[in-house]
């Protein structure tokens, strides 16, 4: 079988993570859209999805998440969101894409702690590379640079996720939704470079695939239960799910407790899909 290296986006809906995916995967060579974006502060994606494609002979899987704190989804249904994702990766993840955009607000560096807490807990922060979009002048090395010095500076906690990081690159990735004919071909150009330097990126920064202790067992158990759901058995639905939903919530609160925490609390419904 192909190896797959799988990439997970990660993001607040509003800060392009969905656009990224579109353009990663660049559908008919074109940015057709695959993954819906949307310029709402609310999620379009109210369950991952993805897509594979073929890049200089590797083949990679885009999976596009719920945005981060902006779902409103019930607790049971972000486990489940979490064991579909695990599904559609056996192999575990090969890259982290977590996306920011501008300057930080008061809530995003309150979630950047969050995020900080369960990426060095879980041990996930070797594969995760940050993705600063929006930024005009992104084929500038020395902006570059001194754009990532005023990151470091916001904030500690900004500074060691940065630090930890497997990289942090600079793009500029403008949506295609509701452009004028004159604009399309400028803000092409613009998303194909953001394609090459990205995936440039994560080609000479490869180390493998992450998983969980149980990522194997909560795959099995998700693809059972997807498979139950083909053959149209109803019988067994409703009480494989919670099964699956059970399992994803007890592995969570031994692997990664912060996680489990922040739930509880209910301070973000979306954090722990960086699993």
């Amino acid at each position: 079988m192909t190896e797959i290296r799988n990439i997970l986006i990660i993001g607040r809906t509003r800060n392009g993570k969905s656009s990224l995916a579109n353009t990663l995967v660049n559908k008919g060579g074109n940015f057709e859209t695959v993954f819906k974006e949307s310029n709402r502060s609310v999620s379009s994606t109210k369950k991952s999805q993805n897509e594979v494609f073929n890049w200089k002979g590797i083949d990679y899987r885009v999976v596009d998440t719920i945005g981060l704190g902006d779902t409103k989804l019930p607790h049971k249904e972000v486990l489940y969101n979490i064991a579909e994702t695990i599904g559609m990766m056996k192999d575990g993840i090969s890259h982290v894409l977590f996306v920011i955009k501008d300057a930080f607000t008061e809530e995003e560096r309150k979630n950047f702690k969050l995020l900080k807490e369960v990426m060095f807990e879980s041990g996930i922060t070797p594969y995760a590379t940050i993705v600063r979009t929006n930024f005009d002048l992104f084929r500038d090395e020395e902006e570059c640079e001194l754009d990532k010095q005023d990151l470091l500076d916001e904030s500690e906690d900004i500074a060691e996720i940065i630090k930890e990081c497997n990289g942090l690159v600079h793009v500029d990735n403008p949506s295609l939704i509701k452009v004028s004919e004159s604009e399309i071909l400028s803000r092409k150009e613009k998303k194909q470079a953001t394609r090459q330097k990205i995936l440039d990126c994560l080609k000479s920064n490869y180390r493998g695939n992450y998983k969980l202790k149980s990522w194997d067992k909560i795959y099995l158990r998700i693809n059972n239960y997807l498979s139950l759901i083909k053959r149209g058995n109803d019988t067994n639905l409703e009480k494989e799910k919670e099964i699956v939903i059970e399992q994803v919530a007890v592995i969570i609160q031994q692997e990664v407790p912060s996680v489990a925490k922040q739930q509880e609390s209910k301070k973000s419904s979306g954090w722990c899909l960086i699993l």
